[in-house]
């Protein structure tokens, strides 16, 4: 058995089983250049091998138990269309610098009427392509397609920038580009849709890890355009990314998940490009870890390599000298993650943040921090807990047994 720590990040290389029972068919172009093309049709049968014999997989090392989540989605009701989508788009930290993103749009079959859409913020993924454009790799997407699509909701997610097809650096936790890659993959899902015939309804937004960070800062970004959600949720997540890398770096805990050193990695290799930081890496990582974990920002070498070959925790991945000046976070990486954040503006929006107390990653006071200072503000904000035993996992599949039937509420 996989170690249970970092089954989450390996598990979609393992899930391949083949992309439907609909041969892709050609790339239909917009004039706006969006692009947009049909790879599978997954009929109701799919989301009941997801929401059983996936998920038990998904979960397996999780100490939740299974009596917690087993035959808690709902049973589907309606096939799915997957549509992949290319979007032209710009690099706000590289000066606007012309891209094209990728995304997925899940649409319903026999839905009458307007159709609810959902925007997903996947979470982190250590290979190019497990990600929702590449639906039968991302765990994450076919379980929102479980719980949301086969009931009638469009399921729409963005894979970032530097992911999927896009060969640009991963753009990991930039928070402009992750704006940007949101914003324009939800701009030209309403030009698919419309394509397709195909009414859309209410906008709902839900994330999970570092999902959660992209939903808030997306979330953010709609309300200041004026574009209205009409409920947002998150799990496992929080918009001090300043606190929570420091608290990867400069703490790490006996509980934490082994592979914090990857994203660690990850982000200050994406802040040296997209934060225009010069010589970062050769700052702050050992000299004797930084060609294994360039290959891996590259993605050319699999997690399980790069584990191999660095620390158990991202502070022994680091230089000391790197580390103590984040002390007042004066030096230009931590002020730049300080300027980051994801959570200082009054949230309109209701929005609920899911939050476990065996959480390896994401630990509740950063998840509640985010709730409390919205709070403070007068914010339609709620925090809940999913229990004692809701690691990173099981956070994200209990909050989605309560984030459906809430968002319901809102078609009523």
């Amino acid at each position: 058995m996989l170690p249970r720590l970092i089954f989450i990040l390996i598990l979609p290389a393992l899930l391949l089983s083949g992309l439907s029972s609909t041969t892709a068919q050609d790339w239909t172009s917009l004039e706006s250049g969006v692009k947009y093309q049909l790879i599978g049709t997954w009929e109701p049968d799919k989301f009941e091998k997801i929401a059983t014999s996936e998920l038990a997989e998904f979960m397996d090392g999780s100490p939740l138990k299974a009596e917690y989540y087993t035959g808690k989605f709902e049973k589907p009701k309606h096939a799915m269309r997957l549509y992949k989508v290319a979007y032209p788009s710009v690099i706000p930290e590289l000066n606007n610098q012309p891209t094209v993103g990728t995304g997925i749009i899940g649409v319903p079959v026999d839905v009458d009427g307007p159709r609810p859409i959902v925007s997903y913020q996947h979470g982190t993924i250590f290979g190019r392509y497990d990600c929702p454009s590449s639906p039968d790799n991302s765990i994450e997407y076919k379980l929102m397609l479980a719980q949301f699509g086969s009931q009638g909701y469009v399921v729409v997610s963005a894979d970032y920038f530097g992911i999927g097809d896009d060969q640009k650096p991963n753009a990991y936790l930039m928070r402009e580009s992750t704006e940007q890659a949101c914003l324009d993959m939800l701009k030209a899902t309403r030009q698919v849709l419309a394509s397709l015939k195909v009414q859309p309804g209410p906008l709902f937004l839900n994330g999970w890890s570092q999902g959660g960070y992209s939903t808030l800062t997306f979330l953010r970004r709609l309300e200041k355009e004026g574009v209205k959600v009409t409920a947002a949720a998150l799990a496992s997540a929080g918009g001090n990314i300043l606190v929570m890398g420091d608290r990867w770096m400069n703490n790490p805990q006996p509980g934490d998940a082994v592979y914090l050193t990857a994203c660690v990695s990850n982000l200050l290799y994406a802040a040296e490009v997209y934060w225009h930081l010069p010589g970062l890496v050769e700052e702050a990582i050992r000299p004797e870890y930084r060609e294994v974990t360039k290959q891996f920002f590259d993605f050319k070498i699999s997690y399980r390599d790069f584990a191999a070959k660095t620390p158990g925790n991202a502070k022994d991945l680091l230089r000391p000298e790197f580390l103590a000046g984040g002390q007042f976070a004066q030096h230009p990486f931590w002020k730049a993650l300080n300027a980051n954040e994801a959570y200082q503006w009054r949230c309109v929006t209701p929005l609920r943040i899911y939050y476990g107390d065996a959480d390896e990653v994401i630990p509740q006071a950063i998840a509640l921090a985010t709730a409390m200072n919205q709070q403070q503000q007068g914010a339609k904000t709620e925090a809940f807990m999913n229990g004692p035993q809701a690691d990173h996992r099981g956070n994200y599949v209990l909050s989605l047994f309560k984030i459906k039937p809430w968002f319901d509420e809102f078609l009523k």
